[in-house]
């Protein structure tokens, strides 16, 4: 499918329409009408948009139409994502850090062959569909660095006093020992599985695609 000069390849994956439901929240629009965060699952989403609820920012449950607003968008490098994805569905559905490891042969097959679980781990590409992708402004997110600074720079310069540098990050994953020894132990895992990093890539190729378009086309903030 070509939108605005960008071909997003998608694979059709019975389920994303339903898994995508179990995050509701599509974004947040400013009080006066002229910004518009959209939300994707694990990208820094549980820490930005608690703040802006802390602000009083307009909670979006339906398609926002962009047409005279400003949009914001984090993306996350695809493969670190799942791992964050996969590790918060591990935890969710109450699976012990022991038993992903001891069974982790047979979740690897499933994984293998469909990555997507839930919303967490549905490509990017998906939350963005719909929307006129030159009507944001992206931001990669880092594994190491806090989103927090970038998006206080770039919110003084729109004319939003805010004080997000002063929040604490939430939902890390280092605060709970539990979905930390998962997380760390999926990650070295794929670190090593030249199969899976490589079915990885592929179903998230349309991902990649976007993250070059943005490169290429938008650039980052």
């Amino acid at each position: 499918m070509q939108q605005n000069g960008f071909a997003i390849t998608t694979r059709t994956t019975v389920g994303w329409n339903h898994i995508m439901g179990d995050h509701p929240r599509k974004g947040w629009s400013s009080l006066d009408g002229k910004l518009y965060y959209h939300m994707i699952p694990k990208n820094a989403s549980s820490y930005i948009g608690g703040i802006l609820d802390d602000w009083g920012w307009q909670l979006e449950t339906d398609h926002v139409d962009l047409r005279g607003k400003q949009g914001m968008c984090v993306i996350r490098e695809p493969i670190a994502r799942w791992i964050s994805g996969i590790t918060e569905f591990f935890h969710v559905i109450g699976v012990e850090p022991d038993d992903v490891a001891t069974n982790w042969q047979s979740y690897s097959k499933i994984f293998r062959y469909q990555p997507t679980q839930d919303g967490h781990t549905t490509p990017q590409v998906e939350f963005l569909h719909g929307h006129d992708l030159h009507s944001f402004d992206y931001w990669m997110m880092s594994e190491v660095l806090t989103i927090g600074n970038p998006l206080h720079t770039y919110l003084n310069t729109h004319g939003y006093d805010n004080w997000i540098v002063n929040y604490d990050r939430q939902n890390t994953v280092d605060q709970d020992p539990g979905k930390k020894q998962i997380r760390d132990f999926i990650r070295e895992t794929v670190k090593t599985d030249v199969d899976l990093r490589s079915r990885l890539k592929q179903y998230y190729r349309a991902d990649y695609e976007l993250m070059e378009w943005i490169g290429k086309t938008k650039g980052w903030k």
